[in-house]
């Protein structure tokens, strides 16, 4: 799981971005290995947005649930 800041408000600029498809490509490599989809999520907050935070965590927690044979 990443967290990023939402586009326009990087301080790197486009390291947002480029974090972004990281995670989508890490994704491919995840799902061409047969590991379902849903282990690996990137989103993008504000930095005035901590409660988002949990609520981001929390929902990738109950998403991913129990890995039964790497699946």
């Amino acid at each position: 799981m990443g967290v990023g800041c939402k586009r326009g408000e990087c301080h790197y600029v486009t390291g947002n971005e480029q974090a972004k498809q990281n995670f989508n490509n890490a994704g491919k490599l995840l799902h061409l290995l047969g590991i379902k989809g849903g282990k690996i999520k990137y989103d993008q907050i504000s930095r005035n947005e901590p409660e988002r935070l949990e609520e981001i965590i929390d929902t990738f927690i109950k998403g991913i649930g129990h890995n039964t044979n790497g699946q």
